[in-house]
């Protein structure tokens, strides 16, 4: 049988250093390794990579594009002649030239204060948000965005075409059972860029 030496003091303690000494190097080099990795602070899809792998990096520089489609935006100008009447808060949708037909809500979240002159016009830049999401939306996709100032109900919608104006007047040619035309003065509620909207002067079905 062998008889096993207990180990002195300095050996002990110089194990003990070697344990430290250890650890600090595993601390160390697991700082390193999170280091490598990226922690995106939204939640998201990656949407394009911009680095290749072994590729130094600088401070402040993006190697990856995160797109939360939970938070879908637009940003829009409007005219200065228009701004006064738009106001955060105010309903709206959004038409996509690739979705023609889909109308997508959405609310004027941002007005800037500050406006830029774009031809000779000063347009204001008004950020909108989508309230509902649809797989076929992609970022970078064209848009217009329209924004409710005002509804009727209970009104006819005529277009712009059909109204004659004559000072502070309006009317418009209704076609009569014998065949004949009238000119029938009309009240006009709200215009839109198409339409306006009749409250009174002739029933729905008349031409």
């Amino acid at each position: 049988e062998q008889l096993l030496v207990p180990p002195t003091q300095f050996q002990i303690e110089a194990g003990e250093i070697d344990i430290e000494q250890a650890e600090l190097n595993l601390m160390r080099v697991e700082n390193n390794y999170a280091k490598t990795l990226l922690r995106s602070p939204i939640n998201g899809v990656i949407a394009e990579i911009q680095v290749e792998e072994g590729q130094p990096v600088l401070p402040g520089q993006a190697v990856i594009a995160i797109s939360d489609r939970s938070r879908l935006q637009i940003v829009a100008l409007i005219d200065e002649t228009d701004i006064d009447a738009v106001a955060v808060a105010m309903p709206a949708f959004i038409r996509l030239d690739a979705l023609p037909d889909v109308d997508l809500a959405a609310v004027v979240t941002e007005i800037a204060l500050l406006g830029k002159e774009i031809e000779g016009v000063v347009n204001f830049d008004v950020r909108f948000a989508l309230q509902e999401t649809d797989v076929r939306v992609r970022e970078g996709m064209t848009a217009e965005a329209f924004i409710l100032l005002d509804s009727r109900e209970n009104v006819l919608a005529v277009p712009n075409s059909y109204i004659t104006r004559r000072g502070a007047d309006f009317s418009v040619n209704v076609l009569q059972d014998d065949g004949t035309v009238v000119e029938r003065r009309v009240v006009i509620r709200i215009i839109t860029h198409k339409k306006k909207k009749n409250k009174k002067g002739f029933n729905e079905g008349g031409i």
